[in-house]
C-alpha cells in the first residue's frame, strides 16, 4: 500500500487534500499544468512541461517526482508523438489530483514567467 501523506499524527490521509498536503509553487504549477493539457490520459516530458511553463528541467524533474511521491501523478514510459514516433517518458495525473483545489493558472503564470525572462535578457 502506498503512503501518500499523514495528517500529523502518522496516519495515512486518504483524502485527495491530504495527498497535496502543502504543494510547492513549482508543483501546484506543473499539476495545473498536466491537469489541464493532458488529465490522466496524456503524459508530458520535462522539456515540453519546461518549455511551456519557463521552467528548468531540474525544477520540472523535483515537481514530477515529489507529486508522484504524493500519489497524484504517474510516470508514464513510450510517449508516442502523433506521428506514431517514440518519444521517450513522461508524467500523467493520477484520478486522485483531479480532487485538488486551488491551483494557479499555469496559463497566466507561464505568460509572466516568459515575460520576465525576456526582461532579464534585455537588461
Amino acid at each position: 500500500m502506498e503512503d501518500l501523506g499523514s495528517d500529523g499524527a502518522g496516519a495515512p490521509d486518504s483524502s485527495a487534500e491530504g495527498r497535496a498536503g502543502q504543494l510547492s509553487a513549482e508543483e501546484a504549477l506543473v499539476l495545473a499544468y498536466l491537469l489541464d493539457r493532458g488529465g490522466d490520459e496524456y503524459a508530458f516530458g520535462f522539456a515540453t512541461i519546461g518549455g511551456d511553463l519557463w521552467m528548468g528541467r531540474a525544477a520540472v524533474r523535483a515537481a514530477c517526482r515529489s507529486l508522484a511521491d504524493r500519489g497524484l501523478t504517474r510516470f508514464c514510459r513510450g510517449l508516442m508523438n502523433d506521428e506514431g514516433m517514440l518519444m521517450g517518458s513522461g508524467y500523467a495525473c493520477r484520478p486522485a489530483a483531479f480532487g485538488i483545489s486551488g491551483l494557479p493558472d499555469w496559463m497566466a503564470l507561464a505568460d509572466e514567467r516568459a515575460a520576465l525572462s525576456k526582461a532579464q535578457g534585455e537588461a
